[in-house]
């Protein structure tokens, strides 16, 4: 995961409730693990090229990516109120993914990746028409607020902060 995204999910998690914030996450899942596949095919390139400090390299990143996604999945699991019934259900459905992730991290096989991003894509379908819903007050109250496209810059648009406040955050 590169800076830019890094920023976007955290402006992403301060602006948003409850449900967003789990839309969120799966974001954040399905970028760790479109970036252990991207370190899988720079493995498979390495072993046609017998590169192995690429190997090396790309089996760090690829283990770091399945490691990322793994603690993702344990937060969604942590995150689960047992008093539904339909958390069973999803904890069933997140353990079998995190299962999937632990056998790719020996076996280096896509089609585990497939499995995973099919059930958890469906799971992100669900949780944005649940967020959609949703009109709760954002989690945290006291955040910067920003606004985009007043300017623009040659790719992208630029934000701008609306409420700086000099006194946010702890006072000593």
């Amino acid at each position: 995961m590169n800076k830019e995204q890094v920023q976007a999910f955290t402006k992403r998690i301060s602006g948003g409730n409850r449900s967003q914030i789990i839309v969120v996450l799966f974001d954040i899942f399905m970028v760790y693990e479109q970036d252990a596949r991207k370190a899988l095919l720079e493995i498979q390139q390495a072993r046609a090229e017998q590169n192995y400090e690429q190997k090396v390299s790309a089996t760090k990143a690829y283990r770091e990516g399945i490691r990322h996604a793994s603690m993702v999945l344990r937060h969604l699991e942590d995150d689960l109120n047992f008093d539904q019934e339909i958390s069973n259900q999803l904890f069933r459905l997140y353990t079998y993914c995190e299962r999937a992730l632990a056998r790719a991290t020996y076996k280096e096989d896509p089609e585990l990746f497939d499995r995973v991003e099919k059930v958890m894509g469906e799971l992100r379908e669900a949780f944005v028409a649940v967020a959609a819903e949703d009109t709760s007050a954002p989690l945290m109250a006291n955040t910067q607020k920003y606004v985009a496209g007043y300017t623009y810059g040659r790719t992208d648009v630029k934000e701008m902060a609306v409420n700086f406040d000099i006194s946010r955050g702890f006072l000593a």
